[in-house]
């Protein structure tokens, strides 16, 4: 029997970390992915929003494009960045059950 994944809390520190936590526990223990795998991104999107605040739960597309403009990475590294905040978005909308509207 596997046993339960548990992410770090002290892995991410933006107004997102406790969304991007619960997000890294749902890809290990449900889909089985490798946490190795996808946390670098998200951390490095967390960082950035350490310095873009929101006072409640926002991933804007400014703020995703702003990212991207940050990072000083090749093209395709870059989409699998992009990709990593998609999938979050994703999980928040299907899992958390937030309103897409309200990102």
């Amino acid at each position: 029997m596997n046993e339960i994944y548990s992410c770090d809390r002290s892995q991410f520190s933006s107004y997102l970390a406790a969304p991007l936590t619960r997000y890294v526990e749902y890809r290990v223990n449900v889909h089985g992915c490798a946490p190795g795998s996808f946390i670098c991104p998200l951390r490095l999107f967390d960082a950035y929003c350490c310095g873009h605040p929101e006072s409640h739960l926002s991933i804007k597309p400014d703020l995703v494009l702003g990212y991207m403009d940050s990072l000083n990475v090749k093209h395709n590294t870059l989409r699998g960045y992009i990709s990593n905040i998609r999938m979050f978005c994703e999980y928040l909308v299907l899992v958390e059950k937030v309103d897409p509207a309200e990102i």
